[in-house]
């Protein structure tokens, strides 16, 4: 089975470069072509993946051919392509810090402001959205 989900993990990484990247439609056949696969085994690929919500697309009258127009949300996911909550969190913690300093009309208070966005931001938000995961973890009782 792991070989399984590696095969459907290389075609869903692959769609979604050509669709969310370059705006293309994906057929079956050209994403067999371009990765080096059986177009048997690329077929049950995005047959599975769209039958369980990874993607979205049709099969060709008569079978046996798929084309994926769609990346749905748990695709981008499985690809870590879509941010964590953890990471949307960070972002918006630096971005609400660059706004409060922007806004703030004293300033000292402005610098101190502008000066914790550049050091949460410099931390990077990889590391932050890492804290906050683990305090979101905690605060919930699972970590």
């Amino acid at each position: 089975m792991e070989d399984l989900w590696a095969l459907d993990l290389k075609v869903l990484a692959h769609l979604v470069e050509q669709i969310e990247t370059h705006g293309q439609v994906a057929q079956s056949r050209t994403v067999a072509e371009q990765l080096n696969e059986e177009i048997e085994a690329v077929n049950s690929a995005m047959r599975r993946l769209i039958d369980h919500g990874y993607v979205q697309g049709s099969a060709r009258l008569g079978g046996g051919s798929y084309t994926v127009h769609t990346i749905h949300e748990r695709g981008l996911r499985a690809t870590k392509a879509w941010p964590s909550d953890a990471e949307h969190l960070a972002a918006l913690i630096i971005s609400a810090l660059a706004e409060a300093a922007d806004k703030e009309q004293e300033p000292q208070k402005r610098g101190k402001l502008r000066a914790a966005a550049s050091s949460v931001g410099a931390v990077g938000k990889d590391v932050l959205a890492e804290v906050l995961a683990t305090v979101i973890a905690r605060s919930t009782g699972i970590g």
